[in-house]
């Protein structure tokens, strides 16, 4: 994947979401990775997101198949 075809979809502030919302993109055959995942193991800080990236010409489809999904209470 081409870092300069990547665009951040959805910020999450647990590193659980933001992995749950890719294997939901991965089963959907959408290439997605998740930025900062690995500072929080230097820095520990409630102050990181995690930001989820696909690439620019699945951004549509990523975000329609995110937001199908039924809103958490």
């Amino acid at each position: 994947m081409d870092n300069q075809d990547l665009i951040v979809i959805r910020r999450f502030a647990s590193e659980v979401e933001a992995r749950i919302v890719q294997s939901l993109l991965g089963s959907a055959k959408i290439e997605c990775f998740i930025t900062n995942e690995y500072t929080s193991w230097v820095m520990p800080s409630s102050a990181f997101s995690y930001g989820l990236c696909v690439k620019a010409e699945d951004v549509q489809q990523a975000i329609e198949i995110i937001d199908s999904q039924p809103a958490e209470n």
